[in-house]
């Protein structure tokens, strides 16, 4: 009972932590620019797909990455004489450079696969940045 309440304060911890890292810059920020300008089109959906990942993967992704390798650093300097947790630390940094390739591997993949296989000049903008006017 003790480790899983260990766990939930970790977790919410971490969460709370999270908060203080994202910039405020990003907290008035709009995920879409129509509506009260202009009108919305199909282009600032695709401009609201692209914030949203955006913001994941910079701003949520990248600095609970760092978190968690910072966590398994400490796991690591105090694990001691301590196998297990020095194999769970090692566990929790490997989680962490796995999920990072894949995170940004996946985009290198897609990006490769559109820029090889579809007519890019078929396009009004680069792909990976629609710009609506």
């Amino acid at each position: 009972m003790g480790s899983a309440m260990s766990r939930g304060s970790t977790v919410v911890s971490l969460f709370l932590t999270m908060g203080f890292l994202v910039p405020a810059r990003f907290v008035n920020a709009a995920l879409v620019q129509c509506g009260t300008i202009r009108p919305c089109n199909f282009c600032d959906l695709l401009v609201l797909g692209r914030n949203i990942i955006d913001f994941i993967w910079w701003n949520l992704s990248l600095p609970l990455g760092v978190c968690l390798a910072v966590f398994a650093g400490f796991l690591f300097i105090v694990s001691g004489d301590n196998s297990a947790m020095r194999n769970r630390a090692k566990g929790a940094l490997a989680a962490v450079v796995v999920g990072t390739f894949i995170m940004f591997g996946s985009w290198l993949v897609i990006a490769t696969i559109i820029n090889v296989f579809a007519r890019t000049s078929a396009l009004p903008w680069q792909w990976n940045a629609p710009q609506c006017g």
